[in-house]
């Protein structure tokens, strides 16, 4: 069969969601549809750009004596601009490590901290996952696991499906799995054609994204062609005992040897945190552990290094699939949602990462919830590795506020989101002497959009950063070998 890299298609895609023209627009985008085994509403898909990692604020090694919004907007290590006066001051935040029954908030906050015992039954409450399995050459079927046994609660999955050099899904299904349960569907695929599957939790509410559960490209291959250089590949499952993927560089149908490119990378980084070649004979079948590591989302990728080089990456991709890594739940990052504080209107946000073994980039955002991913407020927090940091976030009198507390590396792209919360901001009067503080816009506050202005499917950003930065390692093979 001949090879076509989906990536670069994947890619193309997403460009045009952009704006950019192309005939592989918005393939593989998911759109609502039926609901099987229960029903549940189905919200729009809403996204937003990738943070620029200079907004990032550190979180310092001692509390700050005060800070505001305005200063708030680059690193500690930045110059920082006089605050507005227009603004309301923000309470003081801590960071500090969290000792056993020590609860850390803002100096004039109470805010309680959750048990140990209830952060755990907070977090088993929701927590789906999925798998992509390999081809069924007896039917032409891939198996998809929709994993929900460690949730609390019944979730749903949409999953679409279709040929990645086509024009748009050829199966789209939307499936209510019940706590404690699994799923798995068979979708099904065609020969000769490499073939993408999207799994996916909807937005649970209009101003949140979907979050990416699992995302793959299968060679569909099953009949042996004419062809003396025939190389294959398969990505199989997480191995959570030794923290590896196991990658198949099956070669059994050449005649010849092939040089198969593995490559793995974090989730949005771009830097393979994997990358090397392997010679297979021809007619053998090698097996290579791929390392990963304990809660990340990490892409792979298996390629044919000579027809990458020979067609300048346009073709030579054999598989890719993308595995969410978590094989000790309750070990990450988690945040809190306080109320509303009237007197400061404030409402204060509880950043733990105390759990985690590393530091965790946090994005706290709040807005208008009618405006469907439109965030008036934008802030990042770096918080340290066994460390806790509480901040205050601003709010207006009198309306509906929607505050969110997310990944700050991975919201915008993956949908990971750590809480949410919906409030009534409703005091009597603004305390004296202070003025009524006023939303800040950061920089990429405001959903993306494409050339017709209207919000861009989650779906379309996803694939452009797997399918940017999968594209860009495989043309990197070039210059590997004219080194």
């Amino acid at each position: 069969m001949r090879v076509r890299t989906a990536f670069t298609v994947v890619l193309l895609g997403g460009l045009a969601c952009l704006g950019v023209p192309s005939a592989a627009a918005d393939e593989l985008l998911p759109s609502p549809a039926g609901i099987s085994e229960g029903d549940a509403s189905v919200a729009a898909n809403v996204s937003a750009p990738t943070p620029d990692p200079s907004s990032v604020e550190a979180a310092p090694a001692q509390p700050a004596a005060e800070e505001t919004e305005d200063a708030a907007q680059g690193t500690t290590s930045e110059p920082v601009e006089a605050p507005d006066p227009t603004e309301a001051a923000e309470e003081p935040d801590n960071t500090q490590p969290a000792e056993d029954g020590e609860a850390t908030g803002a100096a004039d906050e109470s805010v309680p901290q959750p048990s140990a015992e209830a952060a755990a039954a907070q977090l088993d409450a929701r927590d789906p996952r999925a798998s992509i399995g390999d081809v069924n050459c007896t039917d032409l079927t891939i198996p998809v696991t929709l994993d929900n046994t460690r949730s609390t609660e019944a979730v749903i999955y949409e999953v679409s499906a279709g040929d990645a050099d086509g024009d748009g899904p050829t199966f789209e299904e939307t499936v209510r799995v019940a706590a404690g349960a699994t799923r798995v569907m068979s979708v099904q695929a065609t020969e000769d054609i490499q073939f993408a599957v999207y799994v996916v939790e909807p937005p649970r509410e209009d101003f949140l994204p979907e979050i990416t559960l699992a995302f793959a490209v299968v060679s569909v291959n099953c009949t042996a062609d004419d062809e003396s250089h025939d190389p294959q590949a398969r990505i199989g499952g997480l191995d959570c005992a030794h923290l590896t993927l196991d990658v198949t560089l099956d070669n059994s149908r050449s005649a010849d040897g092939t040089t198969y490119l593995v490559t793995a990378i974090n989730l949005p980084d771009e830097e393979p945190t994997y990358e090397q070649t392997f010679n297979v004979a021809a007619g053998a079948v090698q097996t290579v552990p791929v390392p990963v590591t304990e809660n990340s989302t990490v892409g792979v990728t298996v390629s044919d290094e000579d027809a990458l080089e020979e067609t300048d990456g346009e073709e030579g991709d054999l598989a890719l699939e993308l595995f969410r890594v978590d094989c000790t739940p309750g070990d990450g990052p988690r945040a809190d949602i306080g109320e509303v504080n009237c007197p400061n209107l404030t409402v204060p946000v509880t950043l733990d990462n105390t759990l985690s073994t590393v530091e965790t980039t946090f994005v706290v955002l709040a807005g208008d919830p009618g405006d469907e991913g439109f965030f008036d407020y934008e802030k990042y927090f770096a918080v340290a590795a066994g460390a806790q940091r509480v901040t205050s976030v601003p709010v207006p009198n009198n309306a509906e506020v929607a505050v969110v507390a997310a990944d700050g590396e991975r919201f915008f792209g993956l949908g990971d989101t750590f809480t949410y919360k919906t409030l009534t901001v409703d005091c009597e009067r603004a305390p004296a002497g202070r003025a009524v503080p006023r939303f800040v816009v950061g920089a990429g506050a405001l959903a993306a959009t494409g050339a017709n202005g209207q919000t861009l499917p989650l779906a379309g950003l996803m694939l452009v950063a797997i399918g940017g930065v999968l594209t860009r390692l495989g043309r990197r093979s070039q210059v590997s070998t004219s080194r």
